[in-house]
């Protein structure tokens, strides 16, 4: 019986990482930007009432990929895990634990996108104002899992950098700019405005968005490097 090398394994979770990165970044836009945007009226409960129910297809179409998205997370978390063990278990477990805790956020959103069509389609009584509500919700929990993901992308980008097997350059990216991803959830979560903040925030978001995509390209096109983890996996297995 033949067997694999063991170099393989880590080069073959690397480039399924990559492509489940690059699966959740278009699922995700597509869930969290482009449907809101076409369903979502800003303050008009009534207009948004009405596109919930002319537009089932388009909302129903939006919360498979929402499930897509959570059952890409919970693959990719775990692959990231396994490839950055062997630079620091704690921190990889933290960087884990982190994106597992926006898994669940990401659940409970997605039920409450769920109940706001069930009173649309007249499953559930419920009000315009209501489902109004459910979605400023929603929108909010949203900010909520950022902040695990800024907090994720902080320990992440720090494992990367010190890893010897990824890029160092991407590493720092997603390290600084995961800071745009905390200071927007926090802001946002406490209502609070601060002059130029927001303009500190897209720049650290552009940052972190170019770092984690150029990330995803690089873990399914060049992989990492299987010397470099070996002799970091090795200690492990002493």
């Amino acid at each position: 019986m033949q067997h694999s090398s063991p170099l393989k394994a880590p080069l073959h979770m690397a480039r399924v990482a990559g492509f489940t990165y690059l699966l959740i970044a278009v699922f995700g836009a597509f869930a969290i930007a482009y449907v809101p945007s076409q369903i979502i009226v800003p303050g008009d409960a009534q207009a948004t009432f009405a596109r919930l129910q002319t537009r089932t297809g388009l909302f129903q179409a939006g919360i498979f990929a929402d499930v897509v998205v959570i059952l890409a997370e919970i693959v990719l978390t775990a692959i990231l895990y396994a490839l950055l063990r062997p630079v620091d278990a704690v921190r990889s477990l933290i960087a884990a634990m982190a994106r597992y805790a926006m898994v669940l956020v990401m659940a409970v959103n997605l039920m409450i996108n769920v109940t706001a069509f069930m009173m649309a389609n007249g499953q559930l009584a419920g009000t315009p104002e209501t489902v109004l509500a459910l979605f400023e919700v929603h929108a909010m929990g949203v900010y909520l899992w950022g902040v695990l993901f800024g907090m994720h992308l902080l320990v992440l980008g720090a494992l990367v950098c010190r890893s010897g097997y990824l890029p160092r350059l991407l590493g720092g990216l997603m390290f600084v700019g995961a800071f745009g991803y905390l200071i927007e959830g926090l802001t946002r979560i406490m209502a609070l405005e601060l002059p130029g903040l927001p303009w500190v925030v897209i720049g650290l978001l552009s940052l972190v968005t170019f770092g984690e995509l150029a990330f995803a390209l690089w873990l399914l096109v060049r992989g990492i490097s299987t010397a470099q983890w070996d002799r970091r996996q090795a200690p492990l297995q002493a």
